[in-house]
């Protein structure tokens, strides 16, 4: 990665300007692997939050409804997590696209779990699965759109704490002198 290349917030206005990162299978391969692992991050997180908000009862911590505050909390923090680890905008919605596939997967395999499954309901675990799955669609929805935004907003503060060093505040003319 180049030192002129756009990061954070102020890659945001140049976003369209820059010439394609991803020009050489090196930097591909190294994308796509940041991608799957900030995505599996957000996704686990996601599965467990969308099976949670299926079945309270069966998750931790076990209540009669689902607690939306919490699952808004916990999808806003991972998006803004997850925006602090990207380098620009491309990388928050790949990001948040990969979280949603394994949110997904992780939801589905949560729930066909034997372990969650074993004396809930006398049908098919792929029966219940889907059914779970169909439940939660508005939330794994939800999750992509608030990701994209937290993660915006991630980039953001990687942006100002990026110009921002506490050297600065000790020796203030650092900065012109370099």
């Amino acid at each position: 990665m180049s030192s002129d290349e756009p990061r954070g917030g102020a890659g945001i206005l140049r976003f369209l300007d820059r010439p394609p990162r991803l020009s050489r299978s090196r930097d591909l391969l190294a994308a796509v692997l940041d991608w799957v692992a900030i995505g599996a991050f957000l996704g686990i997180g996601l599965g467990y939050l969308a099976f949670y908000s299926m079945l309270p009862s069966v998750a931790f911590p076990s209540t009669e409804r689902p607690d939306i505050l919490l699952i808004l909390g916990v999808l806003v923090g991972l998006g803004i997590l997850g925006g602090f680890l990207a380098r620009d905008v491309e990388d928050v919605v790949a990001h948040s696209f990969v979280g949603l596939l394994l949110g997904v997967a992780t939801d589905f395999l949560i729930t066909i779990s034997p372990i969650w499954r074993e004396g809930l309901l006398a049908t098919s675990p792929v029966d219940f699965a889907f059914m779970v799955l169909r439940f939660s669609l508005p939330l794994l929805f939800v999750s992509f759109v608030v990701w994209v935004v937290t993660g915006i907003l991630g980039l953001y503060v990687q942006e100002v704490l990026r110009r921002r060093t506490p050297a600065e505040d000790i020796f203030p003319g650092l900065r012109e002198d370099l």
